[in-house]
């Protein structure tokens, strides 16, 4: 399922302009940047300026920025980034493949004017979004205006582009190349429903693995709380490194403030003995609900055995 910055009709990113009301826009690296998130994801971030000032912000830079400074938004915003390389062979090598998804650094004087007609008289640096199609390049140019689709660009169009920045990089992904590569092993409570509480003054955060990088509800509880969780989730991406946030094991809410996400076991207390819970009690807690599925098993297959006699 794909969400609100991937467009369908073309297989491309939404698009997501530097553009704001006042200049200078120097936002370029973070907005390829979130077009490129989308690509991964099949749109899971929204293509919005709020958007890319977020990535900004998980960087701590403040000027004109770099591939260093993305991979470090990436990374903490999100939980993951791409590979990052510095020489025309390894982006051509990647652009000859369906699929490629790639931010690429350039001169933007380099590119033919038809393609520099968002800001015809800006001529340096730059960086901009560049995807395999079947047939053809498509580029998606952040100084475009907000509803931009992106057009066909050359092979050569974009050497001339990367090769005209001393020092230029691209990052490297693919289309989809982190999407559903999750995987959440449910392991249901035996007893059902399950009660957890929240201390007074602690602070809680709720989880969707659909939606990783950051927290879907966070709440600092100052009078305490509490709800009802009835399975226990092991949440990993293979094949993913660094695994995107949430990963690890989560507690399922079924009601109250967090209904319908994921909490961190560390941040709750137990219902029943009122003891905060700890890694060794989860895994206690597994093994318990492990056995005893592999108890009613054994007792199926012997009622199974009974009726065959």
């Amino acid at each position: 399922m794909s969400g609100s910055g991937w467009d369908n009709s073309l297989g491309v990113p939404v698009l997501v302009s530097e553009r704001e009301p006042t200049t200078p826009w120097n936002d370029c690296t973070w907005a390829s940047g979130t077009m490129f998130g989308n690509a991964e994801t099949l749109g899971i971030y929204p293509p919005k300026r709020a958007t890319y000032e977020a990535l900004r912000a998980a960087s701590g830079d403040l000027g004109f920025s770099n591939m260093a400074d993305l991979v470090k938004g990436m990374t903490k915003l999100w939980g993951w980034t791409g590979k990052v390389v510095g020489t025309w062979a390894a982006l051509e090598s990647a652009l000859a493949s369906k699929g490629a998804a790639t931010i690429v650094q350039g001169m933007y004087g380099a590119l033919p004017t038809h393609y520099r007609r968002w800001q015809p008289n800006f001529l340096g640096p730059h960086a901009v979004y560049v995807q395999r199609l079947s047939t053809s390049l498509w580029i998606e140019d952040p100084l475009a205006l907000w509803g931009y689709s992106g057009e066909v660009i050359s092979l050569a169009d974009v050497k001339s582009f990367f090769t005209g920045l001393g020092g230029a990089q691209a990052m490297l992904g693919r289309v989809g190349g982190r999407d559903m590569l999750v995987i959440e092993e449910v392991h249901l409570n035996p007893k059902g429903a399950v009660i957890f509480r929240i201390a007074p003054g602690a602070t809680v955060r709720g989880w969707d693995p659909a939606r990783p990088g950051k927290p879907i509800k966070t709440n600092t509880w100052a009078n305490g709380s509490g709800a009802h969780y009835d399975a226990m989730v092991n949440v990993s991406w293979p094949g993913t490194s660094p695994a995107p946030v949430p990963h690890g094991t989560f507690l399922r809410c079924i009601d109250g403030f967090y209904a319908g996400l994921l909490i961190a076991p560390s941040e709750v207390i137990e219902g029943d003995t009122g003891k905060w819970y700890t890694q060794a009690d989860m895994d206690a807690q597994l093994a318990r609900i492990e056995g005893i599925k592999a108890k009613n098993a054994e007792i199926k297959a012997l009622s199974t055995d009974i009726e065959d006699d």
